[in-house]
């Protein structure tokens, strides 16, 4: 588990009033990120894991043994990546409107014109405004 999640959970869980011992009683498992300049998919495993550790304290009142606690890292990621409801905003758009497939005189073309500079850079070179017709 990487010091951001360790962090993170330790936050958590604290907030929610856990017993100290239970953190470490998590285990992260897997690989990959959410492309952000944030740790989103650290804090990602540790919501995650803080509920299953919530559980798992549950489970352990009940019954008298504290079960195994296991988050993959990747699946955590996945589900705040596709989970996101705004609330009196909407989210953007994946792709520019300009953003697409071309047929040019000798093929296909695809533009990529999210990152603004790229947009710019496209626009330029066919002399049109940022209007899917014109560039088409």
């Amino acid at each position: 588990m990487s010091v951001s999640t360790q962090i993170a959970l330790a936050e958590i869980w604290h907030a929610l009033g856990g017993g100290s011992e239970w953190p470490e009683r998590l285990a992260v498992k897997g690989d990959g990120s959410l492309p952000s300049a944030f740790a989103v998919s650290d804090l990602a495993a540790a919501s995650v894991g803080a509920a299953c550790l919530a559980v798992a304290e549950l489970v352990h009142t009940r019954r008298g043994t504290p079960p195994q606690v296991a988050v993959d890292r990747r699946l955590a990621s996945f589900w705040f990546g596709s989970s996101i409801r705004p609330q009196g905003w909407t989210l953007p758009p994946a792709w520019d409107a300009v953003a697409g497939d071309y047929r040019a005189v000798d093929g296909w073309i695809k533009l990529h014109t999210n990152a603004p500079h790229h947009r710019v850079a496209a626009l330029d070179v066919l002399g049109v405004p940022a209007e899917r017709e014109r560039v088409s």
